[in-house]
């Protein structure tokens, strides 16, 4: 959407080029006041250009007038009447005094002035509303059969002035393709192919009508304009692509659907070897693909082979017994002569060490460990198995002397409710549970990392693009024994300011589990990079939709550790050079260096009952004083009982300006009409057996039983929405030659309104009616579906 200044500017370029053109035609009214019959014939070429600049004169004013509805300001807004008023004038008197002199020439002189006069008279025609084409493939067929109907086959008109009128009617690529041929009758029929070989294709037209319905997003269904968009952009595609005449559009749209689902380089061969013009077919294509598999078993055997052998010996059989072991208690001086108390056991992961030494514990924030002690009902000062009121250790924390263990110390400038070490990942997790109706499902990855010995170990990382920093966390730091180097204090800030330092960071070796590729990383280290993903486990139904793909995370649908943070600092290193989407929706799987991942939004759908019965909507509106509200209920039949859900429902309060109970009333009706159009919407899959609309106001029932027109425009206007959105099959007019109508009036009483016979129907380029010609006793008329009132059948 331009900004108001940039309006501005191209009103002026406009306003610049329409005085130029003015000031060509007005030198052409000026060489016309010493027109003579001497010079007549000198003056013709005028003649044609005058059509020329009349045509350019009446583009840039189509120009003006769609900038100046774009603007509020009046004042900021370039006259267009007068102008075009004086335009008119100036080209009505030439042409006048062209044609008087014409008339007025010898008999001797006719024969010679003949082919001019019918010329001059052709050059009288008057303006032609076409649309300008700019090489948008969705306005080919509008315009093209508007200038062939009304140009190209005019018999009156000359190819040179059907090559002016064409130019005049281009820009932008499409005057590119046409730009390069001189004005002249010879190049007319150059310039007229050029241009359908350019656009009339029709396997790109019936891709673009198929494409506006599958990526159609109506955020507003639930309104009148809404759904107006809705039928607009579904009936004008569908008529479109039926009227492209595809031989079988069923085979076509089956081979649409799964070519979409090929890999890019599979698609782009695919289309090298078929003609770009020709309807390819199903069977085409799959006897396309089936002849590169082959290609691929044959040629990428001996490759698959080695590839997994060399998997086989990179993978680790056994891991090392020195990082098994622990050597700080076990090598102490007499560690074994004297017998040791026995270890405490974790009230936390049940293992044999204290709550303090828990690396579980440990990867904790601070609210995190404060919930958990809270849990275990454990001492806040000892974390021994009594409350803080009967602790008897004198120990306090380290960093502050408080009555709290030191791993629960916070600094000052930290967010108490928000854990030190989380990151934005583990913040943003939180919220979408509890805020959005989704579930962001976060890419993971399952990969080896070195270790000192040069062993891999498998870890699970997350990849956030939009993290600075990559992170590893000190338990696998830890785990792995990777050997941490000083660095200046670290900042790891996450959301509302919180923030965590650390001073270590660790180069390590990844590599992905699907080959050897590898690479260097330098991450910091921190406590805890995201809690256990995904949040909750997935429905099986989204894990069976990538059965057949190699992930890079095979166990992406059941919640677990994550131990490394891939961050912005090396997320374009891991992306794979291949195509980015292999399966598109939600979730999209995406081709990394760790295979593929999955990224994007899903949705849980609600659990439902399969063995259902007899589906009912029924619905309910009501209103006060104070306000209306509406809700709808599921009814259905199982196992021979009946149950009822309440499936939506709102309120809304009443309007500033006082509203009688009656208008309150329908209202409510109106909210109950797009609730119900909402719940259809979801329930699109489900027979419906029946629904029922309730509302216990009389009056409303019977203002829906009433014609429109004769009701208050509030009622009316409201009327007509509640029958548009609950019953939206007899809101449709079906007018057909001979039917006999009433032609509404605006300010007339309905028995006043001419009565009349449909002679034509005026089908748009998309095959719907919206004009017809009325012939009535005055004379005929032509008038919209919408202004017209069918008579019922006898």
């Amino acid at each position: 959407m331009p900004t108001p200044e940039e309006i501005l500017t191209e009103l002026e370029g406009l306003r610049i080029k329409r005085e130029s053109l003015f000031a060509r035609i007005q030198n052409v009214l000026d060489s016309s006041r010493t027109l003579t019959s001497e010079n007549v014939r000198l003056f013709r070429p005028r003649i044609d250009k005058l059509v020329e600049l009349e045509a350019r004169f009446e583009g840039i004013q189509d120009q003006i007038i769609d900038r100046n509805s774009q603007i509020k300001i009046a004042a900021d807004k370039l006259e267009v009447l007068n102008v075009q008023k004086a335009c008119d004038n100036i080209i009505y008197e030439v042409r006048g005094k062209y044609m008087d002199l014409i008339r007025s020439m010898p008999a001797s002189s006719d024969t010679s002035s003949a082919p001019h006069t019918s010329t001059a008279s052709k050059s009288s025609l008057p303006n032609i509303a076409i649309p300008k084409f700019s090489g948008k493939i969705e306005d080919w067929n509008n315009f093209i059969s508007l200038f062939t109907s009304i140009i190209h086959k005019n018999a009156t008109l000359s190819s040179a002035e059907k090559f002016v009128y064409l130019r005049s009617l281009l820009h932008s690529d499409a005057l590119a393709v046409i730009s390069a041929l001189e004005v002249t009758p010879e190049n007319y029929d150059l310039a007229f192919a050029a241009l359908q070989n350019r656009y009339q294709n029709k396997r790109r037209l019936a891709i673009h009508y198929l494409s506006q319905i599958k990526n159609f997003t109506g955020s507003s269904l639930n309104t009148r304009n809404g759904l107006q968009h809705f039928l607009n952009i579904h009936s004008n595609s569908i008529n479109a692509l039926r009227a492209l005449n595809i031989p079988d559009l069923a085979d076509f749209l089956l081979f649409q659907m799964v070519s979409e689902n090929l890999d890019t380089n599979i698609r782009k061969a695919f289309e090298a070897k078929i003609q770009s013009n020709s309807i390819p077919t199903y069977k085409e294509l799959i006897d396309f693909v089936t002849e590169q598999c082959k290609t691929f078993e044959v040629v990428g055997a001996a490759e698959t082979s080695n590839t997994s052998k060399s998997r086989l010996k990179s993978l680790p059989s056994k891991r090392p017994n020195s990082f098994l072991t622990k050597t700080k208690e076990n090598n102490s001086p007499g560690s074994s002569r004297k017998r040791l108390p026995p270890a405490p056991t974790c009230p936390l992961c049940q293992s044999s060490h204290s709550l303090s030494r828990c690396e579980e514990f440990l990867a904790q924030g601070i609210q995190q460990k404060y919930d958990t002690i809270k849990s275990l009902k454990r001492c806040f000062n000892c974390l021994g198995n009594h409350f803080l009121t009967s602790c008897a250790s004198t120990n306090t924390c380290k960093h502050c002397n408080g009555k709290h263990h030191t791993l629960l110390h916070a600094e000052k400038d930290s967010t108490k409710e928000i854990p030190p070490n989380s990151t934005t990942l583990t913040l943003s997790c939180r919220t979408t549970n509890n805020l959005l109706p989704h579930h962001v499902l976060l890419g993971t990855v399952q990969l080896f990392i070195q270790d000192e010995a040069g062993i891999f170990w498998p870890i699970r990382a997350v990849v956030d693009p939009g993290s600075q920093i990559s992170a590893i966390t000190l338990r696998t730091v830890n785990r792995l024994g990777l050997r941490r180097s000083q660095a200046k204090n670290i900042e790891v800030s996450g959301i509302s300011g919180s923030y965590t330092k650390t001073q270590r960071i660790v180069n390590c070796t990844l590599r992905s589990k699907y080959s050897s590729e590898s690479l260097k990383v330098n991450a910091v280290v921190l406590t805890s990079t995201a809690n256990k993903l995904p949040t909750l486990p997935l429905p099986t139904s989204i894990r069976q939709k990538f059965m057949e793909i190699d992930l890079a995370d095979s166990s992406f649908d059941q919640p677990s550790k994550i131990d490394f943070l891939i961050g912005a600092d090396i997320y374009p290193h891991i992306l794979s050079p291949h195509s980015p989407h292999i399966i598109s929706g939600n979730p999209s799987a995406i081709r990394t260096l760790f295979e593929i991942q999955l990224l994007q939004q899903i949705k849980i759908p609600r659990k439902f009952p399969n063995d259902y019965q007899q589906l009912r909507l029924i619905g309910f509106c009501d209103a006060s004083q104070k306000g209306f509200a509406a809700c709808i209920y599921l009814c259905f039949l199982r196992d021979s009982s009946n149950y009822t859900i309440l499936l939506k429902a709102k309120s809304k309060v009443a309007p500033l300006t006082p509203l009688s109970i009656p208008c309150l009333e329908l209202s409510g009706a109106l909210l109950l009409a797009k609730l119900f159009v909402s719940v259809r919407k979801s329930l699109s899959t489900f027979k419906i057996e029946e629904t029922l609309l309730y509302t216990d106001a009389q009056i409303v029932l019977a203002w829906l039983q009433t014609m429109p027109h004769i009701l208050k425009p509030f009622v009316a206007n409201r009327v007509v929405k509640i029958i548009e959105l609950t019953n939206p099959e007899s809101c449709a007019l079906n007018i057909q030659e001979g039917d006999v109508v009433f032609m509404c009036g605006i300010n007339t009483h309905p028995l006043s309104w001419p009565i009349g016979r449909v002679e034509t129907v005026l089908p748009g380029p998309d095959g719907v009616v919206r004009v017809v010609r009325v012939r009535t006793a005055s004379g005929q008329y032509i008038r919209p579906v919408n202004k017209l009132v069918t008579l019922p059948p006898q």
